[in-house]
């Protein structure tokens, strides 16, 4: 693309163009320092380059399982929803709750298979909090507005979105339902709107297209929040610190709603979110009984702009009663002259983990507290918490 001679696969590690999302590169991919296909290298640099002999040395480890398609045989179909030209305020943060009623009543339970953003301010649209209702809106209100008196039956969390990030995320075998048999007849989207220039006359109408199938797959999703920690104004990030961190360890109770049975989570994608400030984020996943961890799907290198989540299928991972998880934000506030604090502005900070898997009949349950503290340069993000414990913390709060 840059005209270097080089191409954009010799450039990434992928000489031949083997890798696709989520796949675990090889040994070469993983030790090959990439360079930007965008900007041309020095001529000495790119004639520097040998390419590898066989593409079997850069083929992928291992493919990642297929997500967010539908499968052979499966009634294909899509709707999409809109919010009704809503007219920004002259404010720089905006929270507003959208009643969407779910449109097709062919049958009660459908299997949704993927979902995309449609975006109509992109300077503006933050993010998204779905909510599941189990009664209507009046059909005046879908896709404006809704007061609190509207909301009383929405409850829990059915999905989100951030820049970067699917709103659904499924594998061939779990779809995640949708419709009046699941509890599902409309969704409630709180959307976060930002406006850093204070600009009047701006309408949105932006919005969610569903791929969704009636033929119903074997499992249901379920996404569960390990940490969600958003609104706090007591937990304030210093100014000045290039790797401020907060973390948890959640000891989970794993169990079967209908019989109070222990139980297992069978997790194939794992999320992370932050505001502007986030810079790493790193689960831990400690067995009962285990001495040692297994990373699950950690990054030291995190941006707001690629929220994406990981897709861990192929691992064959499983959560379950007495097993523990360390999660971590790790933030970066040289650039701020005073304190941030956890609040709903995008200039605030926010600190999430979330894991998505089956069975939806599993109840999952989380204890145990939060604390901050500050990385050296250099310093590991894996296995802080035996470096950084929690009983030398200067700030705890429960979990």
């Amino acid at each position: 693309s840059d005209g270097d001679g080089l191409t954009n696969g010799e450039e990434l590690g992928d000489p031949c163009c083997l890798w696709g999302e989520s796949d675990e590169p090889s040994d070469y991919t993983k030790a090959f320092a990439a360079t930007h296909p965008g900007f041309a290298e020095k001529a000495s640099d790119a004639a520097s380059y040998i390419r590898p002999e066989t593409c079997e040395e850069t083929a992928p480890s291992a493919k990642a399982v297929r997500k967010n398609q539908f499968n052979e045989g499966e009634v294909q179909k899509s709707v999409d929803i809109r919010i009704d030209q809503f007219p920004l305020p002259d404010q720089r943060t905006t929270y507003v709750d959208i009643g969407f009623n779910w449109p097709d009543e062919s049958q009660d339970i459908f299997h949704l298979v993927s979902a995309h953003v449609l975006i109509d301010q992109k300077k503006n649209l933050h993010h998204f909090l779905i909510r599941p209702c189990t009664e209507k809106f009046p059909e005046l209100y879908n896709g404006k507005v809704v007061s609190k008196s509207m909301t009383a039956s929405c409850d829990g969390f059915f999905g989100g979105w951030t820049p970067g990030a699917s709103i659904v995320n499924t594998i061939p075998s779990v779809g995640m339902p949708i419709g009046r048999g699941a509890g599902v007849a409309a969704l409630l989207i709180n959307v976060h709107y930002d406006n850093p220039g204070l600009e009047n006359g701006i309408v949105d109408s932006s919005g969610i297209r569903f791929f969704y199938t009636p033929t119903l797959r074997p499992q249901a999703l379920q996404t569960f929040p390990v940490t969600q920690l958003s609104l706090n104004p007591m937990l304030r990030i210093p100014p000045g610190s290039s790797r401020w961190f907060l973390t948890r360890t959640c000891k989970l109770d794993v169990t079967d709603k209908s019989t109070g049975e222990p139980s297992k989570f069978h997790v194939f994608g794992v999320a992370f979110h932050a505001h502007l400030l986030g810079r790493e984020m790193y689960a831990e996943l400690k067995r009962a009984g285990d001495d040692g961890f297994v990373d699950l799907a950690s990054t030291s290198k995190w941006h707001f702009d690629d929220q994406g989540a990981t897709d861990v299928a192929a691992w064959n991972i499983s959560v379950q009663t007495g097993d523990l998880l360390q999660t971590t934000c790790v933030m970066d506030s040289s650039s701020r002259s005073v304190e941030t604090i956890f609040g709903a502005q995008t200039v605030d900070e926010m600190c999430w983990m979330l894991l998505r898997g089956w069975p939806q009949e599993t109840h999952l349950g989380c204890t145990g507290e939060f604390w901050d503290g500050s990385l050296a340069q250099g310093e590991p993000g894996l296995g802080l918490a035996s470096r950084h414990p929690l009983v030398n913390a200067s700030t705890v709060f429960d979990g």
